[in-house]
């Protein structure tokens, strides 16, 4: 995740107080310290605050709440998040859609999501990169399919890709906050 990208989720959230909300696929503790704190700096901790924050990981791991792969959640009753969270995870995995489909059963009826992803970025495994990209608001509503609104749409700006990733573009990351049809 980008450091643009985490400050323009937590603009999307809404700043909500006393919501139930479910951060999927969100790594573990070690993850955010070692590799990038702003995640929770600018992210996860202002959220948690004034909220009830659940983090879900297929890797069991310090800081993870529900261990679960999420495209199948049966631990998870229908209807019972006010927001979903699912940042940068969809290129990581094969059958993103049925991740997407358990995310609207999850929402409560007036819930919303916020979804991010690369625009332009390199190769990258964690374990696997699909290679899925969603440089525009049309990406995003192909993806998403005709089950989703989707209320607005931000990119980051594009910046230097990271020097160990040999790649000459600059990258940037887009994202979408929606809610389902019929919510």
């Amino acid at each position: 995740m980008l450091y643009a990208e985490a400050r323009i989720i937590f603009a999307l959230c809404a700043s909500p107080h006393g919501k139930t909300i479910l951060n999927v696929c969100s790594s573990g503790e070690a993850f955010y310290k070692r590799e990038q704190p702003f995640i929770w700096d600018e992210l996860l901790d202002p959220l948690s605050r004034d909220n009830k924050l659940t983090n879900l990981d297929i890797k069991d791991e310090p800081g993870i709440d529900i261990v679960s792969d999420c495209r199948h959640m049966p631990e998870i009753g229908t209807s019972t998040y006010d927001m979903v969270l699912f940042c940068s995870g969809i290129e990581h995995m094969r059958k993103p859609q049925k991740a997407v489909t358990e995310i609207q059963r999850v929402l409560k009826k007036d819930g919303f999501a916020v979804f991010s992803a690369p625009g332009v970025y390199p190769k990258h495994k964690d374990p696997i990169d699909t290679m899925l990209r969603f440089p525009d608001k049309k990406a995003w509503s192909f993806f998403l399919g005709s089950g989703w609104e989707i209320t607005e749409f931000r990119a980051t700006e594009p910046e230097a890709a990271k020097p160990f990733y040999h790649f000459d573009r600059q990258v940037y990351a887009t994202i979408v906050r929606c809610r389902p049809h019929g919510h």
